[in-house]
């Protein structure tokens, strides 16, 4: 017998289906799951992973896949500071996500202590909501989603009354109070000064980075770069803005990225920021641009700093901003030399090896994919091969936890991913240890029938801790990169869900098969060479 829909509940689910988020994630024995009970039979729904953590990085997940904002809920006591991490992760990468907690209670005794979940995710949240009747639910989660969604996205949270699930309900509707924000349609402060940096320019170089996801920003971008023939490159978080194969991509900026990316970077004279270009991996201030160069900055500025400041910086709607800007440039030689660079210094993929060549499967992987693709990813080699060789379509479509550099992130985001998007095919790239930071998630899988594909690349060792030019037989350094994984096929069956092992380049075809053409979920263990890093390619011959 189902539990009691009480009036709290039932506008809960009422405001969340409005507001375009019908989801809550949320695990056993939290809040959630008193919201799973009480939303039986509303038009919304709870996911229970196993963990607070997964279940917040699912929602993280989520709100990257669809462009809405993710919700997750947890209790004030075990669970809290389990979501707390997975917050910072949205804080860092600027997610929108809404983080619902109860409220302690003297009804708790004998649960264990609250935490101060308040003051633990100070520095972290954009804002917490204090909600003391279940009447002001309406508000608070306006005030909520608006705040989570305003400026440079990021975590929001909201402490429920303790009781809310039984509490009479009545205020506005909620369809009335959840319609959707307008950007104001007016012309950003600063574009006259940024149009005469771009037409003075010769060398410009284009950099993208988060916070170019929604329709118009990614086909104002494009239009930009298109009328004016301007080369660009993209930071992690970019990659997507403009597809892999696009005529002026140039690819990944930063420590791991492209030939042509790197010698564009260091000889532009304006560099043309477009979003959040800060990250773990090769953000604005690891990127090797002239001292004399100029910079233009267009869009919501990142948490922390982001290197040298810009000449001239327009906040704000990006898309107006380079709509405003979009003119064509007389820099033809400039792009013929940044064009033939990427030519004669592009990655190769014929490794004469016996093993499993890791660019290689992804790149044939991602080719192979028809229709919408999501991936997800963990720290490590892997994420950078993804970056660096997975064709890469839509910006929302690489879901990575980039500035935290979480283990154990790809699981849940994938299912998160997967339930906004049912429609699309969603796989999980993984390396063999941060797959197992949230193993546990595979239940999940098994018992939703969430038909994520996960791909772990196995090298028998946390293979990012190696790094190449301190040890380039993958032996030697951290000691605790070195290990003996589990048998991930066999792991898989114990939760019911196929697999496959693979260990040598004539299995790689029959890797993609597998992975696309499984109805639910499966995995793929690949057996990679210890010795094998991610890096950046050689420089071609004579220079």
């Amino acid at each position: 017998m189902s539990a009691p829909q009480g009036g709290g509940v039932a506008r809960l689910g009422a405001a969340l289906h409005a507001q375009g988020t019908p989801v809550v994630f949320g695990s056993p024995g939290s809040v959630a799951l008193r919201i799973a009970r009480g939303l039986e039979g509303t038009e919304a729904r709870a996911v229970l992973l196993r963990d607070p953590y997964g279940a917040t990085l699912a929602a993280v997940g989520y709100a990257r896949a669809t462009g809405r904002v993710g919700v997750c809920g947890s209790n004030r006591f075990e669970g809290a500071t389990r979501l707390v991490a997975g917050l910072a992760d949205a804080h860092l990468d600027g997610v929108p996500v809404v983080a619902l907690v109860d409220r302690a209670s003297a009804e708790s005794g004998g649960r264990g202590e609250a935490v101060d979940v308040v003051s633990m995710s100070g520095g972290i949240v954009k804002r917490c909501i204090d909600i003391e009747h279940a009447s002001d639910l309406p508000r608070a989660l306006r005030e909520a989603f608006a705040a989570a969604r305003s400026g440079r996205p990021g975590p929001v949270l909201v402490e429920l009354p303790a009781s809310f699930a039984v509490s009479p309900s009545d205020g506005p509707d909620a369809a009335e109070l959840y319609a959707a924000l307008q950007l104001p349609d007016e012309l950003p402060e600063g574009i006259e000064a940024a149009r005469a940096l771009l037409l003075a320019a010769r060398r410009p170089v284009v950099c993208t980075g988060a916070g170019v996801a929604s329709p118009s920003d990614v086909a104002a971008l494009a239009d930009f770069v298109e009328t004016g023939g301007i080369p660009t490159v993209a930071v992690l978080k970019g990659l997507g803005t403009l597809p892999s194969n696009h005529e002026f991509f140039l690819g990944l900026a930063g420590e791991f990225g492209s030939r042509a990316a790197e010698r564009a970077l260091q000889g532009t004279d304006l560099l043309i920021v477009v979003g959040d270009c800060h990250d773990a991996r090769g953000g604005l201030g690891a990127l090797r641009v002239p001292e004399d160069a100029r910079m233009l900055r267009l869009g919501v500025a990142a948490v922390g700093s982001e290197g040298r400041d810009a000449d001239v910086r327009v906040t704000g709607d990006a898309a107006l901003a380079l709509r405003a800007l979009t003119s064509g440039l007389d820099i033809a030689e400039w792009r013929s030399t940044c064009l033939f660079e990427r030519a004669v210094t592009g990655w190769r993929y014929d490794s004469p090896a016996r093993g499993v060549y890791a660019p290689r499967l992804l790149k044939s992987l991602s080719e192979a994919c028809e229709g919408p693709t999501f991936v997800a990813c963990d720290a490590g080699s892997h994420q950078v091969w993804v970056a660096q060789h997975w064709r890469h379509q839509r910006p929302e479509q690489l879901l990575q936890g980039t500035r935290s550099g979480a283990s154990g992130f790809g699981l849940p985001a994938a299912i998160g991913a997967w339930l906004g998007r049912p429609d699309a095919r969603v796989i999980n790239v993984a390396g063999d240890g941060s797959f197992l930071a949230n193993l546990h998630e595979l239940a999940t899988l098994r018992y939703y029938d969430i038909p994520v594909k996960m791909l772990v690349l196995d090298d028998h060792g946390l293979g990012h801790r190696r790094p190449p030019w301190e040890d380039p037989a993958g032996e030697a350094g951290d000691p605790s990169a070195r290990w003996e994984g589990p048998d991930f096929v066999r792991l898989a069956a114990c939760f019911g869900i196929p697999a496959m092992q693979a260990s040598r380049a004539t299995q790689e075809s029959e890797v993609v098969a597998r992975l696309l053409d499984a109805e639910g979920p499966f995995l793929a263990h690949v057996l990679i060479d210890r010795a094998d890093h991610a890096a950046p390619p050689p420089p071609p011959a004579g220079t």
